[in-house]
C-alpha cells in the first residue's frame, strides 16, 4: 500500500506526465494520433505550440499557481489565484488556455473582481476547472466535510458555470478521498455524486459508473462517453480510465490519448487521479524522469502534503 505523502506527489505527477503525453496530440484524428505514437507512448515534441518533449500546457501550469497559492496563503484564496493567473498570463506563458479562461483572464485584466470574472452560460461548461483543481482535493485530504465551496472559490475567477464547477468538485473530491482515505476510485466517484445531483456531470457519471458494472472495455467506454473538452465527457472518461486501468498507468494514458479529442486534459485529469491513489510509483520512471520541472513537482507536493497535514490535525 502506498504511503499518502507518495500520493500527493503521485497525484501532482500524475497530472503533469499526463498532460506532457498528450500534449502533441491534442486536436489530431486517432489516425494521427497512432502514426504519431507508432514507436510507442512517450513524450513528443509539438511544432504546432513551440512545446519540446516533456513539456506540458496550461493544465499543469494553472494548476501549480493553485499550489503555489495554497502553500503562500494557506487556504484556498480567490484572489490570489486569480493574480497568479493573470500575473502568467500577462508574461505570455500560459500555453494553450482554452476560450473561458482566456476571456476571464482578460476581464481580470481590465479590473474586473476575481469573484466575477469567470465565463458563464453553456459555453463556459468546459474542463478548466477540472484539470486544475487537484491540488485543492489534496489540502483537504485530511479534513472532514463537504469542499464544494473551496472547490468553487477556485473556479470562478475563470468558469461560473455549474456544469464545470461540478465537474472540478468530483475531481477534487476522488484526488482527496484516494489521497487521504486510499478511498478506491470508483467508491470516491460515487461519493462525489450526492453532492451534484441534478447536473449534467452526475448524469454521464452515472452512466459511466453503470457501465462499469456491465464490464464495458475502457476503449469502448470513452468513445462511447466522450473525450471532447466538455467536462462532462472529460470527467467520465477519466475516471472510467482510471477505475480500468488501474496500476497500469501507460494502458490509461493510452486509451485516453488514442480516443482523440482534449487529449492533455483527459490524460492530465486520469494521470492525477491513478497517482492520488497509488502513488508515485505507479508512474513509469522514464515519465517521471522526463517531464518538465519533475524534481520541482514532488518538492511542491511534499510541501503541500505538510500543508494538508497541519490543516487536517
Amino acid at each position: 500500500m502506498s504511503q499518502p505523502e507518495d500520493r500527493f506527489v503521485g497525484c501532482l505527477l500524475g497530472l503533469a506526465v499526463g498532460d506532457a503525453l498528450g500534449m502533441p496530440a491534442e486536436g489530431r484524428s486517432p489516425a494521427e494520433i497512432k502514426r504519431l505514437f507508432s514507436g510507442g507512448l512517450r513524450f513528443l515534441s509539438d511544432e504546432r505550440r513551440f512545446l519540446k518533449s516533456g513539456q506540458f500546457t496550461d493544465d499543469t501550469q494553472l494548476a501549480l499557481c493553485c499550489v503555489d497559492s495554497i502553500l503562500a496563503t494557506g487556504r484556498v484564496d480567490t484572489d490570489d489565484i486569480a493574480d497568479r493567473f493573470l500575473d502568467m498570463f500577462l508574461q505570455g506563458e500560459l500555453r494553450g488556455i482554452g476560450r473561458s479562461t482566456l476571456e476571464s483572464l482578460l476581464r481580470l485584466k481590465h479590473g474586473v473582481c476575481a469573484e466575477e470574472a469567470g465565463e458563464e452560460g453553456f459555453y463556459a461548461a468546459g474542463n478548466g476547472v477540472a484539470m486544475r483543481i487537484a491540488p485543492v482535493g489534496l489540502l483537504f485530504a485530511f479534513v472532514e466535510g463537504d469542499i464544494y465551496e473551496e472547490v468553487r472559490k477556485a473556479s470562478v475567477m475563470t468558469h461560473r458555470n455549474e456544469e464545470a464547477i461540478a465537474g472540478g468538485y468530483v475531481v477534487a473530491e476522488v484526488v482527496r478521498r484516494c489521497a487521504g482515505k486510499d478511498m478506491g476510485i470508483e467508491e470516491a466517484a460515487q461519493k462525489a455524486l450526492e453532492r451534484i445531483e441534478g447536473t449534467k456531470v452526475s448524469e454521464v457519471l452515472k452512466e459511466a459508473l453503470e457501465m462499469l458494472g456491465k464490464g464495458v472495455a475502457a476503449d469502448d467506454a470513452v468513445w462511447r462517453l466522450g473525450t471532447s473538452g466538455y467536462v462532462v465527457e472529460t470527467v467520465a472518461s477519466a475516471v472510467y480510465v482510471a477505475v480500468v486501468c488501474g496500476e497500469d498507468f501507460t494502458e490509461a494514458m493510452r486509451v485516453l490519448i488514442f480516443a482523440g479529442g482534449d487529449t492533455d486534459t483527459t490524460a492530465a485529469i486520469c494521470g492525477a487521479l491513478i497517482g492520488a491513489k497509488y502513488g508515485k510509483d505507479v508512474i513509469p520512471q522514464a515519465l517521471r524522469a522526463g517531464v518538465e520541472r519533475g524534481e520541482e513537482i514532488e518538492q511542491k507536493a511534499r510541501k503541500l502534503y505538510e500543508a494538508a497535514l497541519a490543516l487536517g490535525g
